[in-house]
C-alpha cells in the first residue's frame, strides 16, 4: 500500500482518490492501516486511499445475472429464467441489500447498550466491513433521499467509530468488549472527560439516523426485509 501510494503521487493531474484492487480475502487490521492513512491524507488535502477486497469485486460484478450465468451457466438450471436489473429502484435494492449482508441492525442497541462506558467490539468491526462496500467505486444509489438517509447513518458511526479510536478504551477480550478507562467510575482528566461526553452525545444522535433509514426503508422498500438482512448479518459476523 506504501509504496503504491508513493507511486500515485507522481500522478498527472492529480489524483482525487486511489482504490487498489486486490483478489486477497479481507483484512480487518489492513482495512484499519488503509483508513487511517486515507484519513491523514484527507486532513492534509491529499487523495484519499482505499483498498478492494476480493469478495467486494465480486459482489459487484454479480449484479448481473445474466452475465454470470454466461460464465457458469452450471450454476443455474436449464432454461432457467433470469429477470434483469432493469430500472434505478431494482438497482438501489440490488446495492442495500449487498451492503446489510454486513450490517446487524438489530443487534446495534446491544452493542452500544452501556455505553459510553461499555461498547461491544462487533460494533467497531462492522465499520471496518460495510466501509469498503460504500467507497467501492461501483457502488451507488439513486434514490437521493434514500442515499442521504443512508448516509446520513453511516457517515455518523464512521464519526462515532472515530471518536471511540481516540478514547482511552481499553480491550477486554474475555467478553469481546472495550472499556472506558474510568478507575471508581470517574474520568481521570477534563480532556478524558469530554471525549467520554463526545462518545454519548454522537450516539445520542446515532440511533434516530438509523431509525430514519429503517422508517424510509420499510415505507418505502416493501422488497427489502431488515430482519432477514441482519440475521445474514449476524451469520457473517459469528
Amino acid at each position: 500500500m506504501d509504496a503504491e501510494i508513493l507511486n500515485a503521487e507522481e500522478f498527472n493531474p492529480p489524483l482525487a482518490s486511489l482504490y487498489i484492487a486486490t483478489t486477497a480475502d479481507s483484512d480487518v487490521t489492513l482495512q484499519a492501516y488503509v483508513r487511517s492513512i486515507s484519513e491523514d491524507r484527507h486532513r492534509n488535502n491529499k487523495f484519499t486511499v482505499d483498498i478492494v477486497f476480493w469478495s467486494a469485486i465480486v459482489h459487484d460484478l454479480s449484479i448481473d445475472q445474466k452475465e454470470v450465468a454466461k460464465h457458469y451457466p452450471h450454476f443455474f438450471s436449464l432454461g432457467e429464467s433470469l429477470k434483469p436489473i432493469t430500472t434505478q429502484r431494482d438497482r438501489d435494492i440490488e446495492a442495500i441489500n449487498r451492503l446489510l449482508r454486513f450490517i446487524d441492525i438489530d443487534a446495534t442497541h446491544d452493542f452500544l447498550g452501556y455505553a459510553p462506558k461499555y461498547i461491544k467490539m462487533k460494533f467497531m468491526e462492522h465499520i471496518d466491513c460495510f466501509t469498503p462496500v460504500i467507497q467501492a467505486p461501483l457502488f451507488h444509489i439513486y434514490d437521493n433521499n434514500l442515499k442521504a438517509t443512508l448516509f446520513n447513518w453511516l457517515n455518523k458511526w464512521i464519526e462515532l467509530g472515530c471518536l471511540i479510536r481516540n478514547a482511552p478504551y481499553n480491550y477486554m477480550p474475555h467478553n469481546d468488549t472495550l472499556s472506558f478507562n474510568m478507575p471508581g467510575d470517574f474520568c481521570q482528566s477534563k480532556e478524558d472527560n469530554d471525549k467520554f461526553e463526545c462518545i454519548d452525545k454522537a450516539i445520542g444522535e446515532f440511533f434516530p439516523l438509523q431509525t430514519d433509514f429503517c422508517d424510509y426503508i420499510k415505507q418505502n422498500y416493501f422488497e427489502i426485509n431488515l430482519v432477514s438482512t441482519s440475521l445474514v448479518a449476524r451469520k457473517f459476523h459469528a
